[in-house]
C-alpha cells in the first residue's frame, strides 16, 4: 500500500461486499468521518440474500449477462464518473454480470483511479460462489479489470483449507497472508444438550422459555442476546416471547411500536425497514436501545460490529464450525 501514488482525480478503493445491511452501516460511518462513499447494487439481486440456503428462497437465474441494470440514480452515476467517491462498495453481481455495471467499471475515472480492490468477507467466495451466487467465484477478474490495483481479501472465518482455496480461486500469486490468533480471553463457549427434534416445539421451548422469563424480569437490564435459529423458528420464538412478556414486550410501556419491542427477528423475510432499525439499535448507544433479544439467521453476523453483546446462542448446530465465529 505504501507504493500507491495519488492520481490526478484522487485514489478510489473498490470494495466487494455481500449484503446491504453491512454496506449501509459502513457507508454511514464513512460519511460521519467526511469520506464520500456509495454502493453499486444490481436490480436483479434482492436486498439481503444470505438466508437462501436455509429458507428456500429463489436464487437469481444463472446467466452470463444481467440486463436489469443498476439501482443508481443519474446523479450518483455522474458523481462516480467524476471521481467524487473515494470508496465504492459493490455486490459482485453489480459489476461482473450486470451490463450497466460493466460499462461503468470501464469508465476512464475507474480505470485510472482505482488503486485497490477489496473482497470483504472473502470466505463467501468459496461458500456461495459454486451454486448460490456464482459471480463470487469470478472475482479473479478483478486482477484483469484493474491490473494496477492491489487486491486485499478480508475475512474472520477462513481456516487453512479455505485460505488455500481462495488463493487458487482468485488466482493469487504468492500472496502475503496475515493471520491473527482467534482466541479471545473474554469469550467462553458452553454447550448443552437439548431435546431431540422429534419433540417439536418442546425442543425449542425448553431453551427459550427461561430466557423469555429472565427478559420479563430484567427488561432493559437484560444483557444483549443473539439467538441463531432456522428462519421458520424465528417467528415462533418471537411469538412465544410476546406471549410470555405480554404488556411488558414493549418499552416504554404502552407504546406499541415495532422499534420499541424488547425482541426482534432478523432474516430474509423481514422488511428492510425493520432490519435497518434492528441494525441501528444494535450498533447504537446502549441507553437508547429497546431491542435486547434478536432471533436471527446467519445474515446478521456477517461483518457487523455489535457493541456489548453478551450472549450468542446457537439453538441448532451450525452447518460449519466457522459459523460459530
Amino acid at each position: 500500500m505504501d507504493d500507491m501514488k495519488e492520481n490526478a482525480g484522487g485514489n478510489i478503493v473498490l470494495i466487494v461486499t455481500p449484503i446491504n445491511a453491512l454496506v449501509d452501516n459502513q457507508i454511514s460511518i464513512l460519511h460521519e468521518h467526511g469520506i464520500e462513499a456509495t454502493v453499486l447494487r444490481s436490480k436483479s439481486w434482492y436486498a439481503n440474500p444470505t438466508d437462501n440456503e436455509e429458507d428456500g428462497t429463489d436464487t437469481p437465474k444463472d446467466c452470463e449477462e444481467n440486463l436489469a441494470g443498476l439501482s443508481l440514480d443519474t446523479t450518483t452515476v455522474r458523481k462516480i464518473k467524476q471521481g467524487m467517491f473515494k470508496i465504492i462498495f459493490s455486490h459482485p453481481e453489480a459489476f461482473i454480470s450486470c451490463l450497466e455495471g460493466r460499462r461503468l467499471r470501464m469508465s476512464s475515472v475507474l480505470q485510472n483511479n482505482v488503486v485497490s480492490c477489496v473482497a470483504d468477507e472473502g470466505h463467501l467466495v468459496e461458500e456461495w460462489g459454486v451454486e448460490f451466487r456464482k459471480d463470487f467465484v469470478k472475482l479473479s477478474q478483478l486482477g484483469s479489470l484493474f491490473p494496477k490495483a492491489l487486491l486485499l481479501v478480508l475475512t474472520a472465518t477462513a481456516p487453512k483449507h479455505v485460505r488455500e482455496a481462495l488463493t487458487n480461486t482468485l488466482l493469487l500469486s504468492n500472496p502475503r497472508v496475515v493471520v491473527a490468533n482467534l482466541d479471545r480471553s473474554n469469550i467462553s463457549i458452553y454447550k448443552e444438550k437439548r431435546m431431540p427434534a422429534s419433540a417439536g416445539e418442546d425442543s425449542f421451548k425448553a431453551i427459550l422459555v427461561p430466557i423469555a422469563n429472565n427478559l420479563k424480569n430484567l427488561l432493559r437490564e437484560y444483557p444483549l442476546t443473539l439467538i441463531y435459529l432456522p428462519p421458520k423458528w424465528c417467528g415462533y420464538a418471537f411469538k412465544l416471547f410476546s406471549d410470555i412478556l405480554g404488556e411488558k414486550s414493549y418499552f416504554p410501556p404502552g407504546v406499541i411500536k415495532p422499534e420499541n419491542c424488547l425482541s426482534a427477528q432478523f432474516h430474509s423475510l423481514q422488511t428492510e425497514l425493520m432490519k435497518n432499525e434492528i441494525m441501528k439499535q444494535l450498533q447504537g448507544c446502549d441507553k437508547s436501545r429497546s431491542i435486547h433479544v434478536v432471533f436471527a439467521t446467519v445474515a446478521i453476523g456477517i461483518g457487523v460490529n455489535i457493541h456489548n453483546i453478551r450472549h450468542v446462542i446457537h439453538i441448532t448446530v451450525p452447518g460449519t464450525i466457522e459459523c460459530y465465529y
